[in-house]
């Protein structure tokens, strides 16, 4: 599940309808309509005000992560990881001259984040997360 389709979900289990959601927040409907479609993805502080109005993790809203079994990390410090596997990937698609759609993207960003949280992530050094990330873009160069 993408950005757009959780951020949809939240606005129409906690709102009548998109119309109402706007009127409340006080948004522009082509905002709201850009982000619900999946043509336009917010900053992550944006993000964060939308977490904190549902009431739901910013990493999950913004990347579908969970922080789980990682407690000892702070949820800012799991958005900070997410985005450098999403820069790692991006840099790694561009090298190749390949594009990805957001949803496939999604998908790998979530199993390296997954891959570097069952190497015990609070135990790792910010060296051995991006010697992990490059590890696993590696063996996708390989494929």
């Amino acid at each position: 599940m993408s950005f757009d389709v959780r951020l949809t979900k939240l606005i129409l289990e906690n709102y009548k309808n998109m119309s109402e959601f706007i009127e409340e927040t006080g948004l522009s409907r082509t905002l709201v309509d850009s982000y619900a479609k999946g043509r336009t993805i917010p900053s992550i502080k944006k993000v964060e005000e939308f977490a904190k109005l549902f009431n739901v993790s910013a990493a999950w809203l913004a990347y579908g992560v969970e922080g789980g079994s990682i407690s000892n990390l702070k949820e800012n410090e799991i958005i900070d990881l997410v985005n450098l596997i999403y820069t790692k990937v991006d840099e790694w698609l561009d090298s190749r001259n390949k594009e990805m759609d957001l949803d496939k993207k999604s998908i790998l960003v979530k199993l390296i984040y997954k891959k570097l949280q069952l190497k015990e992530l609070e135990k790792l050094s910010n060296k051995e997360v991006n010697q992990s990330i490059d590890d696993i873009i590696e063996i996708l160069d390989a494929a």
